[in-house]
């Protein structure tokens, strides 16, 4: 598999650089973090990673169904994998809709981590 450049969409530092050591120790890369729906667009505009992690519960107010859905109106191909530790079955069913293309409920494994990525960095 090609080295995957990942934005990773996560408010929680402590999470945000568990995610990038995991990308790195599967031979990817974060190539840079965001927090809020507007430097989210912003930098997946500039940057066109290869994929993007998402969690649902970012600060401020600022609604992960949102950013999922900006991203994939900004560009209808992107691949969008929610990692988050609130996801209801009706909730997840919503986001396949929206067209996230995969989920991690936190906290999870680097093996799972790996293992999802993978998938949806080869679709």
């Amino acid at each position: 598999m090609n080295r995957l450049r990942a934005l990773v969409v996560e408010d929680n530092e402590l999470a945000r650089d568990m995610i990038a050591k995991m990308f790195a120790m599967a031979g990817h890369e974060m190539v840079a973090h965001c927090t809020g729906l507007d430097d989210t667009l912003e930098t997946y505009r500039k940057l066109k990673p290869d994929l993007v992690t998402l969690d649902l519960s970012l600060g401020e107010g600022v609604d992960g169904l949102k950013v999922l859905k900006g991203i994939l109106a900004a560009d209808p191909k992107a691949k969008v994998v929610i990692l988050s530790a609130n996801i209801q079955k009706d909730a997840r069913e919503r986001l396949l809709q929206a067209g996230a293309k995969g989920f991690l409920t936190k906290p999870f494994t680097i093996k799972d981590f790996t293992t999802l990525i993978e998938q949806v960095g080869s679709l």
